[in-house]
């Protein structure tokens, strides 16, 4: 077990490449702040078949890599670490000037991320594409030190750094988010900025925020998201959204877009599973809602202020909240469109035990199947 300050176990400078082979770091403790490895690099970063178990990092992250074009972290694992706000893996990408042949390696800059931990840390001052696949993340918690560091990111954090114009994407692909913890919010993966953000056949289960939102995804300010062929399932948060959370901005044209994914047994103050926030447009198709529950609104889902929600092809069954809006709440919304939908056995405490809907332009409802929801009424004062 290695006990040192500012960086415990490995450090590299200035370096162009730095390629780290088949190694194995248990029970590290950095404190102050620090990290198990430190590495500076201009351009590329490898870890290969590497084994991090029981590490803590009080700083930026088991791992802290600055700046980097290219990162590859390829079938290694990630196993029961802690930190605070990045404490995996810190990258931070440079700007031009510090590259040489910048406009060279913009073709293929990419960061490929395998790993098991709890927190990895992306701050961007130049375009740069992250991929994370075949990955499996678990038991991995993200702790908040009062009024210092909130805990974001059980498994994941991406970052960008302010005033930075960074164009960044973000690539998931069958990689497994399970049991991860986070005491802020994003209990799988946080992301901070204005992302590309694409999850592709990956599944989120029982992941959990004690006091922030998003269970599974908590994001700001992103661009556009993107889920295709997810699972998600038994995930909760005490605030928004028990699988993804979303709070932007008008400003920014923002969409959201989930196809094919089942969706269950998930749990959030509002929005059971998914908390939607200043959104130009959120499309949900080909998707099984079923199970989800909210201690206010939306059982499901939850839209506040967007521009276009459209619907189509789902099955909504056994949502419940408590207040309103069995399986979907939306309020202040231009336009809504359900589409060839199935609504079975959603309860509502107070208001639609399937879709309520307020403050609404254009509602356009097509060729929907309506059975046996429930509403129940109750007194709030």
């Amino acid at each position: 077990i290695s006990k040192v300050s500012f960086c415990s176990v490995l450090s590299v400078q200035s370096a162009e490449r730095v390629i780290i082979l088949q190694s194995n770091f248990t029970r590290n403790f950095a404190s102050h702040h620090s990290s198990i490895i430190t590495i500076q690099s201009l351009f590329l970063v490898v870890f290969h078949q590497c084994l991090f178990i029981q590490n803590f990092a009080s700083g930026s992250g088991v791992i802290a890599i600055a700046p980097v074009i290219k990162s590859k972290i390829s079938n290694c694992k990630f196993i029961s670490n802690l930190g605070h706000r990045g404490a995996a893996i810190q990258a931070i990408c440079p700007s031009p000037l510090q590259t040489p042949n910048f406009q060279n390696t913009l073709s293929y800059i990419a960061n490929h991320v395998t790993h098991q931990t709890e927190c990895l840390t992306m701050n961007c001052a130049i375009p740069c594409i992250s991929v994370v696949f075949n990955s499996i993340f678990v038991n991995n918690s993200a702790f908040s030190v009062p009024n210092l560091v909130e805990g974001l990111g059980g498994s994941l954090v991406f970052k960008m750094l302010p005033g930075h114009m960074t164009l960044a994407y973000i690539k998931v692909a069958g990689c497994v988010f399970r049991n991860n913890f986070a005491q802020g919010s994003g209990g799988g993966i946080a992301l901070e900025g204005s992302f590309h953000f694409t999850a592709s056949k990956s599944t989120f289960i029982q992941n959990d925020v004690q006091s922030g939102r998003g269970g599974g995804i908590a994001s700001s300010i992103s661009k556009k998201l993107s889920f295709n062929f997810c699972i998600f399932s038994f995930n909760k948060a005490i605030g928004y959204g028990g699988v993804l959370s979303l709070v932007s901005s008008m400003n920014v044209r923002s969409s959201v877009s989930l196809h094919y994914c089942k969706i269950t047994e998930n749990r959030g103050s509002a929005g059971g599973a998914i908390h939607i926030n200043q959104v130009d447009v959120l499309t949900i198709s080909l998707c099984i809602l079923m199970g989800n529950s909210a201690k206010r609104h939306g059982g499901s889902v939850y839209i506040v202020i967007g521009n276009i929600f459209s619907n189509y092809n789902c099955v909504n069954q056994k949502n419940s909240a408590e207040n309103s809006g069995g399986a979907y709440y939306v309020h202040n919304c231009k336009v809504v469109l359900t589409k060839f939908s199935k609504f079975q056995s959603n309860y509502a405490g107070f208001q639609a035990a399937g879709l309520f809907a307020s403050q609404v332009d254009k509602f356009v409802l097509r060729s929907l199947k309506f059975t046996h929801n429930v509403l129940s009424y109750k007194s709030y004062d």
